[in-house]
């Protein structure tokens, strides 16, 4: 609640001068929402704006990278009612292009259109016991790496602040 006052507050108070930059940085909580709004982990970005801001077409290109603390999960299997213990720790590292139109390029408040392409490196390591209901239990280790080229991680219609 704090995040979203203090968020509110930097709004009201932005100026157009403070928003001139070509630059864009995030960084926040990613969760997800089928396992009960569970925190996972937390992402930063940067994005630098190839073209000017104030064009209703954008281009920009974007570094970013994702960090998900040792995390441990328990559960029952829909298929077959054994429960379940998993354990695991992802790190990646993405970089990629977005496009963006929008027909209100100096408005403070503009819809857009917003494509993108991405390239994700993951690396993730844990282990994983199941434990089936008058079975033997199945204990196993995992790490690996995954990329992942040219995804598409966009093609939505948003409303957001456009920077003038």
């Amino acid at each position: 609640m704090r995040l979203f006052i203090v968020g509110a507050a930097l709004l009201l108070f932005t100026t157009t001068s403070a928003a001139q930059s070509r630059w864009t940085l995030s960084a926040g909580p990613e969760w997800q929402p089928y396992l009960g709004g569970q925190f996972l982990g937390g992402r930063m970005r940067g994005e630098f704006d190839l073209l000017k801001p104030d064009k209703p077409f954008r281009l920009r290109v974007e570094l970013g990278g994702y960090w998900e603390p040792t995390q441990d999960r328990f559960g029952t299997s829909v298929i077959d009612g054994s429960t379940y213990s998993q354990t695991r720790q992802t790190v990646d590292l993405s970089f990629g292009f977005s496009a963006a139109v929008t027909p209100l390029p100096r408005a403070r408040f503009a819809p857009y259109l917003t494509l993108g392409i991405l390239a994700r490196q993951s690396w993730i390591r844990g282990a994983y016991a199941r434990f089936p209901s008058g079975g033997q239990p199945t204990y196993s280790r995992f790490s690996g790496t995954d990329a992942e080229c040219c995804s598409s991680n966009y093609g939505a219609f948003w409303v957001a602040i456009a920077t003038p």
